[in-house]
């Protein structure tokens, strides 16, 4: 289960989290003619957190594109906070997106009936 300041993401199946290495601010300057340079460091500023996540269940395809656009609201609004995946938590995150690299499909089995592979990504803040 995915959930991010109070609002459920509805994803029937998803992989385990991937968080990416920290990051931090840094600048290098150089000077013409002197040899070598200066490298400023900063604090650690953010990660990367993604989850493979796949929607399906969907009797319509419109029902499909509805629950992605729910997603792209959500982006445009701004959701920040403590992000929730199968309990384990992940303070100051902003959510990043929905992308799905192919086209929805419709399961011949029945069971599964419209789906979308994808990707949910967010920052983490330090």
């Amino acid at each position: 289960m995915i959930v991010h300041s109070n609002i459920s993401f509805n994803v029937a199946n998803h992989g385990a989290p991937h968080c990416g290495p920290w990051q931090r601010a840094q600048s290098m300057r150089t000077w013409f003619g002197v040899t070598g340079s200066l490298l400023v460091l900063g604090r650690i500023t953010h990660r990367e957190i993604s989850v493979q996540a796949t929607l399906s269940g969907f009797a319509q395809n419109g029902q499909l594109e509805d629950a992605v656009e729910q997603m792209a609201v959500v982006l445009d609004r701004g959701l920040n906070g403590l992000l929730v995946i199968d309990g384990v938590r992940y303070s100051k995150s902003t959510f990043m997106g929905f992308e799905a690299p192919d086209s929805p499909f419709y399961c011949g089995t029945g069971v599964n009936k419209w789906t979308l592979f994808g990707r949910l990504s967010w920052l983490q803040s330090k």
